[in-house]
């Protein structure tokens, strides 16, 4: 079964009423999130940020229209097209860039793949030396979320088609809201 995106949103929202703070919480550290030296501190900055990019109405909460109209934000900005809408086209080079030079496994990606790519990009947002210098925890956060929500069967490691998959999935949602 491949991964929607109605899917991962139903993961986190376990009462069924818009995702709260509450339920991302819980849902970082079921994902490993907060594993290590900083734990809460990694589940409360990786929380601050979802809420940060997904929340729009600044309620502190979550809502099926703001993870469809957000859900591009969870994928890498390459996949962006001019207009700002996920472009198919672009998904084979995606992945090829985030499995770079492995030797093994080039079918698939995992979050430790998946960081690696993405810590120069935050380390270049951070607005402060004190959030470069967490860059690394941050990508790795960020990887774990990216990874459950494309990762079909609860694998751990998502595919070139799942990565297609959950393009045209976000797309099609997004349309649907229109």
């Amino acid at each position: 079964m491949r991964a929607t995106l109605r899917r991962f949103y139903e993961r986190i929202d376990v009462d069924q009423n818009d995702i709260d703070e509450g339920e991302i919480r819980t849902y970082l550290k079921k994902i490993g999130v907060g594993d290590g030296f900083l734990g809460a501190r990694a589940v409360d900055a990786a929380t601050s940020e979802i809420l940060r990019i997904l929340d729009e109405s600044a309620d502190r909460r979550i809502q099926w229209r703001e993870l469809v109209l957000g859900g591009k934000k969870l994928l890498p900005a390459q996949l962006l097209d001019a207009e700002g809408r996920l472009d198919r086209s672009k998904v084979g080079d995606v992945f090829e860039s985030i499995v770079g030079k492995k030797k093994k496994n080039r079918d698939q990606v995992d979050a430790k793949d998946l960081a690696k790519v993405m810590e120069p990009e935050i380390r270049k947002q951070a607005d402060s030396p004190l959030k470069a210098m967490f860059a690394p925890m941050a990508a790795a956060a960020a990887a774990k979320v990216a990874i459950d929500a494309i990762a079909s069967d609860g694998e751990k490691v998502f595919t070139r088609e799942d990565l297609y998959a959950i393009v045209d999935d976000i797309n099609r949602e997004v349309d649907a809201l229109s």
